[in-house]
């Protein structure tokens, strides 16, 4: 079940069941990311993002 969204934050939720965050990272994690943006690995940097936690993801459920 997710885990609700705090009141004090409001959702912003678009088309295709996607939400908007603002995260604040490293300066070495944002040119690792757009590194991978400019290498044409990724085509955002939410794809980056999103690529990163799929995998997390998905090693955690194997492990579970």
């Amino acid at each position: 079940m997710a885990t609700p969204i705090p009141e004090c934050i409001p959702s912003r939720r678009g088309a295709g069941g996607t939400t908007q965050l603002v995260v604040q990272l490293p300066d070495d994690l944002v040119r690792y990311i757009d590194a991978e943006v400019a290498a044409g690995t990724a085509t955002s940097r939410a794809g980056v993002v999103s690529r990163a936690l799929e995998g997390e993801r998905r090693q955690r459920e194997a492990g579970a």
